[in-house]
């Protein structure tokens, strides 16, 4: 049956000053083993080793506290949690919780209180409606000192020392760390499958090693057989240096887990300020993206122009569209590391995510448009098969056919 217990201490005994009820086949030690398994233990190192998280962590314990061990009188529950204690401890752990992915350990502020079956209160008695320890931080948990575990796919801090709790570790750019714990690097893949990503990195880098041979075998034969560099083969050769300088770029991390150029340890993301490899990485692989396209276009449009209108405009003008590539294919690039917009997307370094319009995709289509532009106004032009097919009689039909005798 329910009883009415005196609160022997433990995670709550900051709040806990009263009678407290205890359930049928309930105990303290069982709701304490609960508030373990929510992660009180890891709320409490946070609130040791961040000064910043402290207020969450009060605002969070107070709730959860309250809710375990609503007040008692004769066997029975008198009051529970204010409704302003749940939606501070709401408002207050928001981020970190969605940092850590335990939104879903906040509670329910509209709905019933934990584990009763009440709403929270509104009352001038309900549980932590003056409580003095709202703007009290918590001490950090005494005892001996255990090797710290994060959860979930979080990992240690390399700095981190667990004799120490109450230090505070250096903020780095390019790590995203709570407390002692870090998101892995790169950040990108810790939101899919670690198998499917291992799978991903073999199947990249064996793409990219098998395409990287390839363009440089048709780069080499343009360099041995002298005869082949004539327009417009001439356009294809440049497309094949555009590929080859590509494709080796892609290559840098290879026989590696695939980060060797986006990570510079387990935590810390390559960028623009503490990774050289990745800003080359990143300036070649948009230098030579643009240059590849622009000289495919080129080569298409080439031909359009050939077969269709039969001109031959390009072919004494390699010195103009030479130059022209080099400085359309750098110009983004240069501009990239000047504005530091390097970044890590997983496998390789390439530009912001908010920044790939204006380095590759408006580039692209600058050199794409002049020959979808001609290719629909010509299409508009040609007559369609059915028109093809018809008889001259059918198209035109006031047409008089006269016979030669």
């Amino acid at each position: 049956m329910a009883t009415c217990a005196t609160y022997t201490g433990g995670y709550c005994a900051r709040f806990i000053n009263y009678p407290i009820f205890v359930p049928p086949g309930g105990s303290i030690a069982a709701a304490e083993a609960v508030l373990k398994a929510g992660g009180m233990d890891l709320l409490l190192s946070l609130n040791a080793s961040t000064p910043a998280d402290r207020p969450c962590v009060t605002a969070f314990v107070e709730s959860v506290c309250y809710a375990s061990y609503p007040s008692c009188k004769n066997n029975a529950v008198v009051d529970v949690p204010c409704l302003s204690v749940c939606e501070k401890a709401v408002s207050e752990c928001t981020s970190l919780f969605t940092m850590f992915g335990k939104v879903k350990s906040l509670p329910n502020c509209a709905g019933n209180v934990v584990n009763l079956n009440v709403p929270y209160s509104t009352s001038s008695t309900c549980l932590g409606y003056k409580s003095a320890a709202i703007e009290a931080p918590l001490e950090p948990p005494t005892g001996p000192v255990s090797p710290y575990v994060c959860p979930s796919f979080l990992i240690k801090h390399p700095a981190y020392n667990d004799s120490n709790p109450k230090q505070v570790l250096p903020i780095v750019h390019g790590q995203n760390c709570i407390g002692p714990c870090c998101v892995p690097c790169p950040i990108l893949h810790q939101f899919y499958d670690p198998d499917q990503i291992y799978g991903f990195n073999i199947w990249f880098q064996g793409s990219s090693l098998v395409s990287f041979l390839g363009a440089l075998f048709c780069s080499t034969s343009y360099l041995i057989f002298g005869h082949r560099r004539v327009h417009p083969g001439k356009m294809m050769m440049f497309f094949s240096f555009g590929m080859t300088v590509f494709h080796s770029c892609q290559i840098m991390g290879l026989g590696s887990d695939g980060y060797r150029i986006t990570c510079l340890d387990a935590i810390t993301e390559s960028h623009f300020e503490n990774g050289p490899a990745c800003s080359y990485q990143a300036f070649m692989l948009v230098f030579s993206g643009l240059y590849t396209i622009f000289w495919i276009n080129m080569f298409m449009f080439n031909l359009y122009l050939q077969l269709v209108w039969r001109k031959d405009w390009f072919g004494e003008k390699y010195p103009h569209l030479l130059t022209f590539s080099i400085l359309y294919s750098a110009t983004p690039a240069v501009i990239l590391l000047a504005n530091k917009d390097v970044a890590n997307t997983g496998f390789t370094c390439l530009s912001q995510v908010d920044t790939a319009m204006e380095y590759m995709l408006y580039p692209l289509a600058f050199v794409g448009w002049p020959g979808t532009i001609c290719m629909e106004i010509r299409r508009a032009q040609t007559p369609t098969l059915k028109e093809l097919m018809e008889s001259p009689w059918q198209r035109h039909p006031n047409r008089t056919i006269t016979s030669r005798t």
